[in-house]
């Protein structure tokens, strides 16, 4: 099945100011979804588990609830769970566990994390982004994977911090070597 992106971020833009749905009704919002495509969802104890193990949950799931009530995401994902005819715990774990890094307030304001937590929704459920290929999904999902670009910023940091040392190391030596030649020249 495919979900179509474009219509969920105008949907969700047109959508009224966000306003923060308690822990308790988002996880309804999201079994709910899961019911519709008649699928039996996690018991309150495993929400409880993914809260505690990510705690950023507090906040995505609630914007999860709000893309699925205030969009055609639901509609797409009922679709695309109805075909499948289930959606592995391990579905929503991995969804929780991709989106762990990001920020309510990334997801909101920058349009690449909200691009990129609606499509790990989207795979996580099964389905495909409308006009898209699953190569290029994945691929796109790849560019916009935050945990990559910070570990990118990981590396890059480190590197610059070596060759910061090295430079310094280096202005050391030659220092050294110019006092030392300075008795020389006296």
């Amino acid at each position: 099945m495919a979900i179509d992106l474009s219509a969920i971020v105008r949907e969700l833009e047109a959508a009224p100011p966000a306003a923060d749905l308690p822990w308790d009704t988002s996880i309804a919002v999201v079994n709910d979804t899961l019911r519709l495509a008649g699928l039996v969802p996690p018991p309150a104890r495993t929400w409880e588990g993914w809260r505690r193990k990510w705690p950023r949950a507090v906040e995505l799931v609630p914007e999860l609830a709000r893309a699925l009530a205030a969009t055609s995401l639901r509609a797409g994902t009922v679709r695309t769970l109805e075909a499948a005819g289930s959606l592995p715990k391990q579905a929503l774990e991995s969804f929780l566990d991709k989106t762990a890094p990001l920020t309510l307030e990334m997801v909101r304001s920058n349009p690449f994390r909200r691009e990129e937590f609606l499509r790990y929704w989207i795979d996580r459920c099964g389905a495909t982004v409308a006009g898209e290929t699953p190569e290029q999904s994945k691929a796109r999902l790849g560019q916009l994977d935050y945990r990559q670009a910070l570990a990118e910023y990981r590396k890059a940091e480190s590197a610059r911090k070596a060759e910061a040392a090295r430079r310094a190391q280096l202005l050391r030596e030659a220092k050294k070597r110019e006092e030392q030649a300075k008795g020389w020249r006296e």
